[in-house]
């Protein structure tokens, strides 16, 4: 429902791209007045530990009532079954193309309407309106997705894929030819690659710059946060002084997935037999660089097509953000993901959505 975030700043975070425009919408409407709408409705929120916000029942037909008992209440007629073929712009009023699906019927009958809005989300319809009226839209490309590599360091020792672990404090980095995106967080890995919140973010950054790149390029992984460097150093210390026996495939530097341990030491040619007392400078580092500088070269996108948010729409230079309202055609109105504008998961996506929508609301309200 939404980012249960309530500083402005750092809910800004989590947008790539329309976050100077946001800030003016969120000083409006933000993620508090978004909880505090639906409470007055009766509809009580919670907060999960990454901070998303989901209504008490945990379930979505609770916000379906809430909206509709709220249109009844203020009298908004609902079309059903209906489609929005063309909008134009007459005079000052905009005529609307319907096509009604309702018994059988596909008659079109043009409507006139004083005000538009629109809250298409990336609809290629949404999008081919907007243009109509004279906007530029900005190419829709995906965001939010895995990332596809195959590397046999995503394997165990036996061969085996390493599907389901996962590493909470993970950093990564996508290094371009002009620019670098870093993200950290958990990190899971998959039979095509890598996923989790990290990896997600990440992609997000860099949506458009991976899809120039036809979803080729390079990513750096640091499996755990770089300052457990001076730890690792100090296990291996311990180690050599007071374990030296002990041998390296089976006693981890640091409280690391054993698997993921084991891979990296074949990685580096680490024998069954190999105590830490035998163990090299040079093997140190090559342990260290496949700890904390791990190079996998990305391959495409994740093979299920899971990417549900777009970055792309409506060139933001092209809309008033103090009312929504569109500068290339006046009471045309445009909110939420048609919109060039989108957020990282974790109810980013809708809180842009309640803040714009709102202030298209009330904009028309006054009018």
């Amino acid at each position: 429902m939404t980012q249960g975030c309530f500083d402005i700043e750092t809910l800004l975070e989590g947008y790539p791209r329309g976050r100077k425009e946001l800030k003016s919408c969120f000083h409006k409407f933000q993620p508090r007045d978004t909880v505090n709408w639906f409470e007055q409705r009766g509809v009580k929120l919670k907060k999960e530990s990454d901070g998303r916000m989901f209504p008490v029942t945990d379930n979505s037909s609770t916000i379906v009532t809430c909206f509709e008992k709220e249109r009844k209440k203020l009298g908004v007629n609902l079309l059903l079954k209906t489609k929005v073929v063309s909008v134009c712009k007459k005079d000052s009023s905009f005529v609307c193309s319907l096509q009604s699906r309702l018994n059988n019927n596909s008659e079109i009958k043009d409507v006139k309407y004083d005000k538009v809005i629109l809250a298409s989300g990336s609809s290629k319809s949404g999008y081919k309106i907007a243009s109509t009226l004279g906007h530029k839209i900005i190419k829709p490309v995906p965001s939010l997705f895995t990332f596809q590599i195959s590397d046999s360091r995503l394997q165990d020792i036996e061969g085996k894929g390493l599907e389901g672990l996962s590493v909470q404090n993970a950093e990564v980095k996508l290094v371009f030819s002009s620019e670098e995106f870093k993200t950290e967080g958990p990190v899971l890995i998959t039979h095509w690659g890598l996923s989790g919140p990290a990896i997600i973010k990440l992609s997000a950054f860099a949506a458009r710059e991976l899809y120039n790149s036809k979803y080729k390029a390079k990513l750096i992984v640091s499996w755990y946060e770089s300052a457990l460097k001076e730890k690792m150093q100090s296990n291996l210390n311990l180690y050599r002084e007071s374990k030296a026996k002990k041998t390296v495939l089976k006693n981890s530097l640091l409280e690391m997935p054993k698997r993921l341990w084991e891979t990296i030491c074949r990685e580096v040619n680490i024998s069954e037999k190999l105590k830490y007392s035998e163990l090299s400078k040079k093997t140190v580092e090559k342990i260290e660089s496949q700890i904390f500088n791990a190079e996998y070269q990305i391959t495409g996108k994740g093979v299920f097509k899971e990417e549900f948010v777009t970055c792309g729409g409506v060139d933001l230079k092209e809309v008033d953000f103090r009312t929504m309202e569109s500068k290339k055609a006046p009471g045309f109105f445009i909110v939420g993901e048609a919109l060039d504008i989108d957020g990282i998961t974790g109810g980013y996506n809708f809180q842009s959505a309640w803040s714009t929508g709102y202030i298209a609301g009330s904009s028309l309200a006054k009018s």
